[in-house]
């Protein structure tokens, strides 16, 4: 890759997670999400799950290089136990691209966009600020223990 622009470099994943394992996906990616949150030039963490397919999620990382993620966190011990949580329920192996936001018509990030409902921003102050390379939705943030990342019941959910 040429010289990297200056800003969040966003890590993009579809996960295709094996039929009838999407709870214990769910439940490991809660406890992998601390690994990756605490590693230098992470940004934050999205993960979403498919609307037409229950079985593939949507995994969305910005970092501050493709760097912070490929020998920073790639090379960690903390990597190491993300892969031993994760990659067992992934079938096909995923294909991880890296992407930096585009300067269009619409302007640079923050003018004009509209990629988190305004009144969304102001009830999560949490979030990254609309127009922070956020994804489409909003669908940003933190995952923290008994969060969900899905709105749909799950498998024994009473």
């Amino acid at each position: 890759m040429d010289a990297e622009p200056t800003g969040m470099v966003l890590e993009h994943a579809v996960l295709p997670i094996r039929p009838g394992q999407e709870a214990a996906f769910e439940a490991a990616m809660r406890t992998a999400q601390p690994l990756i949150a605490g590693m230098p030039g992470f940004g934050w963490i999205s993960v979403s799950r498919g609307v037409e397919d229950p079985s593939r999620y949507l995994l969305l990382v910005a970092w501050e290089s493709v760097e912070a993620h490929e020998q920073g966190f790639r090379r960690s011990p903390e990597y190491q136990r993300w892969q031993d949580l994760l990659h067992g329920f992934y079938h096909p192996f995923p294909t991880v691209e890296h992407f930096v936001p585009l300067e269009s018509a619409l302007g640079p990030a923050g003018e004009g966009r509209q990629d988190v409902p305004a009144h969304q921003a102001a009830e999560r102050p949490d979030q990254p600020p609309v127009g922070a390379e956020a994804p489409p939705g909003g669908g940003v943030g933190r995952l923290a223990e008994g969060d969900r990342l899905d709105q749909g019941p799950l498998p024994g959910d009473g």
